[in-house]
């Protein structure tokens, strides 16, 4: 399988550079994009990497430009831009999910729900968290893969958790007070599969706290 450039820091600007020129190429002409792209490509610290592209005009279908458009690339990170484009396509800007919470049982005169609630995941991967004023998924424009040791690298300071409690406080607005049974979570609205090796190992339709678990020992 052939394998794509290892991504880093340095070649993030130059992903960048290349969809601006791919998008000015496309104003420009189509034969003036097709020898800027092979120009920018053929730049002497790219020698020993593996490129490869489709464009594809959504209205006639018809390919406006492509390299090595059959072969089979580890795309690592860069996955989440076909995925985003495509969530984006389909929903809109502006769309909002929606997380409901469910109780299964009776509620008695003591405010003791006498059975489960259930969270019914769909799709939220920031639940409610990161997310700012504006109602905008926050972040911090740094490199994930140096996260572990670049001291710029740094989370944002919205909670995490900021989906998990004001669903809390609606529960708590619906007069229950105990839950006797359980607190589910509900994840079948994705097919359980597991990651491709450049993410994480489970793909799931929710994400609570980052996905991040706390031991206290």
């Amino acid at each position: 399988m052939t394998r794509f450039v290892y991504l880093h820091r340095k070649l993030l600007p130059t992903l960048a550079g290349l969809v601006l020129l791919l998008l000015g190429g496309l104003l420009a002409g189509e034969d003036k994009l097709a020898s800027r792209v092979e120009e920018f490509l053929a730049q002497p610290h790219f020698k020993t990497a593996h490129w490869g592209y489709l464009f594809v005009d959504l209205t006639s279908g018809e390919v406006v430009l492509e390299r090595n458009p059959e072969k089979l690339f580890v795309p690592a990170s860069t996955t989440k831009l076909f995925s985003t484009a495509a969530a984006l396509d389909a929903l809109g800007g502006d769309y909002r999910f929606h997380t409901p919470l469910y109780r299964r049982g009776k509620v008695n005169d003591k405010g003791e729900l006498e059975g489960d609630l259930i969270l019914v995941a769909s799709g939220d991967l920031t639940f409610g968290g990161r997310t700012t004023e504006k109602g905008e998924i926050a972040f911090q424009d740094s490199d994930h893969i140096y996260a572990n040791w670049m001291p710029d690298s740094r989370l944002t300071t919205e909670d995490p958790l900021a989906g998990i409690e004001e669903l809390a406080r609606q529960v708590a607005a619906s007069k229950i007070r105990k839950v006797s049974g359980d607190v589910l979570i509900d994840d079948r609205l994705f097919q359980h599969t597991e990651g491709s090796g450049s993410g994480p190992q489970a793909i799931t339709p929710i994400i609570v706290n980052d996905n991040v678990l706390d031991f206290l020992l």
